[in-house]
């Protein structure tokens, strides 16, 4: 049995070797004439067995979970670098990009000076993200000039990290795109360097343009799948750019309610805790009932809080208008009369409150126990009366 097993395996170190100086003349390196291929010889049948199951499967991709397997198992076996060649050779045929590269890889780690394995690594053709993709079955003739700015947006892209650096990036390999439009590579990193510079749109345009080239089943996938991804950061990106302008316009109808204002409340006949708390019909309210906020006769200057988010936090004289709690203005839009108004009670929920603002943010008025379209003007039945808090620029 042992002397088959040697037997056979120089049968195959053999053919290996013929294989080899085959591939070598191909490149254009003299064969070593003269020189026998050196005997492999795998003593262990388990081994050997294996090493034969794997050999002899015809689907690529069961040929490479077995020739995996066997080198998992048999990490140190004379026929090493054997089966990893036809690992390569089985994920090439699996159209798996990535793992035939890695394969290439260890080939070369084990003999550096493999042909093929160099061959392919020397072929393979990458993205500047590092995304494999296969050699292309006809290699298009690139005008130099296209090649210079493709090469200057690879060397631009590794040390890129703000968008205006992505955007040189972007710049390059749309040179190089217009000078060679018939180069894929090009066009493949062009959808990158948009990515990158936040532009997705325009990422998946130049990725949807980069699937009419010839492509194999996996790296189709691949570049589908990119696209779908893309589109999900379009969306995340827009309803950030939406809430960002949002931010933008509360903080510009916010910037209306900065600076000095002067409070007035409003009740009818003289100052009493009855007519503090009767407060003012609509008619009344339109007539001379107004009370300034004043200090020995000096009308009170005061100012609002503008928070980050473009709130309104109006001070305690809020309270005069019937408000049991803290009275803030929430702009929708920056114009100041879009600002909705509500109170926070310390003891329950918020809730919108009745106000009036002048379309140049010079006034505004509110009332906390109006309701928001209840009557307030003169008529057959009596009309109710609320407390009232006027706010304007001037005393």
């Amino acid at each position: 049995m042992k002397k088959s097993l040697v037997i056979m395996l120089m049968m195959f170190a053999s053919c290996t070797g013929l294989v080899q100086q085959s591939v070598a003349q191909a490149a254009g390196q003299p064969a070593q004439s003269g020189q026998a291929a050196p005997k492999k010889e795998i003593k262990d049948p388990a081994e050997y067995n294996a090493y034969v199951n794997a050999y002899q499967q015809q689907n690529p991709v069961m040929k490479a979970q077995a020739l995996e397997a066997f080198l998992q198992t048999y990490p140190n076996t004379v026929m090493k670098e054997d089966a990893l060649e036809l690992l390569m050779v089985a994920y090439q045929q699996a159209n798996d990009a990535q793992k035939a590269l890695d394969a290439a890889t260890r080939v070369l780690q084990v003999n550096p000076n493999n042909i093929r394995a160099a061959g392919m690594l020397g072929g393979t053709r990458t993205g500047v993200d590092g995304t494999v993709l296969l050699p292309s079955a006809e290699s298009p003739s690139i005008p130099e000039e296209a090649r210079k700015h493709f090469v200057m947006g690879a060397t631009l892209f590794k040390d890129a990290k703000t968008s205006d650096d992505f955007g040189q990036v972007e710049s390059q390999f749309k040179q190089a795109v217009d000078l060679a439009p018939q180069w894929p590579e090009a066009r493949y990193n062009l959808a990158l360097a948009k990515e990158a510079a936040g532009d997705y749109s325009g990422a998946m345009a130049d990725l949807k343009l980069y699937q009419q080239f010839k492509l194999s089943e996996t790296e189709g996938r691949t570049v589908q799948d990119k696209i779908y991804a893309l589109e999900a950061k379009a969306d995340v990106a827009a309803k950030e750019q939406a809430k960002a302008r949002e931010v933008a316009d509360a903080k510009l109808a916010a910037e209306t309610f900065r600076g000095t204002w002067y409070g007035s409340q409003c009740f009818r006949g003289k100052m009493s805790l009855a007519s503090l708390a009767r407060g003012c019909t609509g008619d009344e309210k339109r007539e001379a009932n107004w009370q300034d906020f004043s200090l020995n006769g000096a009308a009170i200057g005061v100012s609002f809080e503008i928070e980050n988010d473009g709130t309104v936090k109006m001070n305690g004289y809020s309270d005069w208008a019937g408000c049991k709690g803290d009275v803030f203005g929430i702009p929708h839009g920056s114009d100041p009369w879009r600002v909705r108004w509500e109170v926070r009670p310390k003891d329950g929920p918020p809730r919108q409150i009745w106000s009036d603002a002048a379309a140049d943010g010079s006034s505004v008025e509110i009332s906390c126990n109006r309701p928001l379209d209840g009557p307030t003007t003169g008529g057959i039945f009596a009309v109710p009366a609320y407390n009232y808090v006027h706010w304007s620029r001037k005393p």
